[in-house]
């Protein structure tokens, strides 16, 4: 029999309400009256109350600017990231220069209960001095329209004094040579104005294709930083970053600022919001590492030092097991670090090293990574363990350092039942060791009887409230998830646009590789499939159904017509040739038409949001 999700819902809902009645019925019958109503059950009869109040607004920040001088403006909307879509496009005045930024979101508190706010951030640039208003527009949040009200920017001539500043966000990157997989420290920067209005600093994360990003705990600190020539307080924050690809790549970061509101901030709308900011972005140079790595490297990249190896237990039985514990201690990628192998010898049987079981992140606070060999030594006598080869890449000077661990001297005593087998690498260490035999008496007292810890009734305990939760917490979870279901449901377009950014991201990567290994047939094919995953949405077609004439139809107006068709042509001109009458295009000539194509695909990536 087939059960909707939502009766289900509900029928557990009873169930569970039911399973309680036992429990309130102890309650004096004066009281039952007024006994509240459950605080999960009230707070999921005000959920849909608060889906029905959303609201949106948005800010410049700062209000009042210079010709050239970015600005953000920042939307917000009461809804949760998958509920709220940012605007294709925001009509402005032609002096206005908008770009789309990053998002992000938080969680806030009204009289109806939590509330999800997702940020938007857009880039604006004036080209001229005026007052220039964004008309009121409408942003689509929980399958409906909200209104937005509209917004003016001021703009006086470059150069003009007495400009109130405002915070600021912004990457420092340090000096030095970086490549591909080191873990770099980049300090990031929220500048006061001057007024000491700037207090924290959360929800610090990076942006961007280009690196790999991760948190790192407790660096945050107050600094004296230059503002436009003066000297102002900064919060420092630092993210660690692991280059991916080589040559110039962009860095942008993004933080949730505490910080006085100010009048018409949007602070002073959404109580307790933080606003989201946004870096420009900030160029670091990626280099690739250098050949002839020594015997041993892993991809560790940094400044390291061995310590001397413990080996445990000591002295040790031939044909038993035995742990060589190896700590590596320094300054870089630690927490990825993978352990060399152990190579085999005539006195040893070496199995695969265990890596260290801590997390990267403190791994990479306490500077340290333990790691251990399981070895059985195959004979009786003064052993040395092997001398395992190892190396890392020092990116101040460039060069590959010898790092290997070297062997210590072990006491080995006799098997105890002569002569050792080597054992089966396949099985566990465990088995490697002869099983002890068994006690004379073993067996003959009986196991001890496990007796309750208390004698107090379960619904008296301190525990049983917290119980009473998981089945709150199953329904709340199935709500989501069936409402979750019942959006993407209703709105295709959603799947269609994840799933056509993801095979856009794709075909740029390979666009990029063909263009770097001068393969003008891979390169064509790769921007055929870019174009046709980037407009598949808007056709509600597969993306390999589609030819030119479908592109070139849903392209947006902000395209270049003339120029474009002719590059959708050329593409599609040069896959047909080369696929059926296997005839491959000029190369240089191709390849040329890679910046225009790059520009072409940004634009319809941007559709994609």
């Amino acid at each position: 029999m087939k059960i909707h999700v939502h009766n289900l819902f509900v029928r557990m809902a009873l169930l569970w309400l039911a399973g309680g009645l036992p429990l309130r019925a102890q309650v004096p019958p004066g009281n039952v009256g007024n006994t509240p109503m459950d605080p999960t059950i009230s707070q999921l009869v005000r959920m849909g109350a608060v889906e029905g109040a959303v609201t949106a607004d948005a800010e410049f920040d700062p209000p009042m600017a210079t010709v050239g001088q970015p600005v953000i403006f920042r939307l917000v909307v009461t809804a949760s990231p998958e509920s709220a879509a940012a605007p294709e496009k925001i009509v402005a005045p032609p002096e206005l220069e908008i770009r789309a930024g990053g998002s992000g979101h938080t969680i806030g508190f009204n009289n109806m209960g939590t509330q999800f706010r997702t940020t938007f951030i857009f880039w604006v640039t004036a080209r001229a001095a005026g007052t220039f208003t964004i008309p009121a527009f409408t942003v689509s949040a929980n399958s409906r329209a909200v209104p937005v009200p509209e917004k003016t920017l001021t703009v006086l001539p470059a150069g003009t004094a007495g400009m109130v500043r405002a915070p600021r966000v912004q990457v420092e990157v340090p000096a030095g040579n970086f490549y591909i997989g080191q873990e770099i420290s980049v300090p990031v920067a929220a500048l006061d104005p001057g007024d000491n209005s700037i207090y924290g600093l959360g929800s610090l994360k990076g942006e961007g294709d280009d690196f790999i990003y991760d948190s790192i705990p407790g660096s945050q600190r107050r600094v004296l930083r230059d503002y436009d020539g003066q000297s102002v307080s900064a919060l420092i924050d630092s993210i660690a970053v692991v280059p991916v690809r080589e040559g110039d790549s962009k860095l942008v970061a993004q933080a949730m600022v505490v910080r006085r509101p100010g009048p018409g901030s949007l602070q002073n709308t959404f109580p307790g919001y933080q606003p989201l900011y946004e870096s420009l972005p900030a160029v670091m140079h990626v280099n690739h590492l250098p050949k002839g790595a020594l015997p041993g490297f892993t991809g560790l990249i940094g400044r390291f030092a061995v310590m001397q190896p413990v080996a445990t237990p000591q002295p040790v039985r031939a044909g038993d097991p035995m742990d060589l514990v190896v700590t590596v201690a320094g300054e870089g990628n630690l927490g990825r670090l993978v352990p060399p192998k152990c190579p085999d010898g005539p006195d040893w049987q070496a199995f695969p090293p265990a890596p260290d079981k801590t997390p990267a992140i403190l791994i990479e606070q306490q500077r340290s990574n333990i790691f251990r060999y399981t070895l059985i030594p195959q004979r009786a006598g003064l052993l040395s363990t092997p001398s395992i080869p190892f190396s890392y890449f020092d990116p101040d000077r460039g060069i590959y350092l010898d790092l290997t661990i070297p062997a210590i001297n072990v006491q080995v005593m006799p098997p105890v039942a002569g002569m050792v087998q080597a054992a089966d690498t396949n099985l566990p260490v465990a088995a490697a060791s002869a099983e002890p035999p068994p006690l004379p008496l073993a067996g003959l007292v009986a196991r001890p009887v496990h007796f309750a810890g208390s004698l107090r009734p379960w619904q008296q305990r301190a525990g049983f409230g917290i119980v009473q939760l998981v089945p709150a917490l199953v329904l709340s979870g199935l709500w989501y998830w069936d409402r979750r279901r019942r959006y993407l449901a209703a709105h295709p377009e959603v799947v269609r646009k994840t799933q056509a950014r993801r095979g856009l991201r794709r075909q740029r990567q390979l666009l990029r590789e063909a263009a770097g290994n001068r393969d003008a047939v891979a390169f064509a094919r790769a921007g055929v499939n870019a174009l046709r995953e980037a407009c598949a949405p808007e056709t509600a077609a597969n993306p390999a159904a589609l030819v030119g004439g479908d592109i070139l139809a849903v392209l947006p107006a902000e395209v270049v017509r003339p120029a474009a068709d002719v590059l959708v042509r050329t593409l599609f001109a040069a896959v047909e040739r080369a696929d059926l009458r296997n005839e491959p295009p000029a190369a240089e000539a191709l390849l040329a038409l890679q910046p225009e194509l790059e520009a072409l695909l940004e634009i319809l990536g941007r559709r994609l949001w």
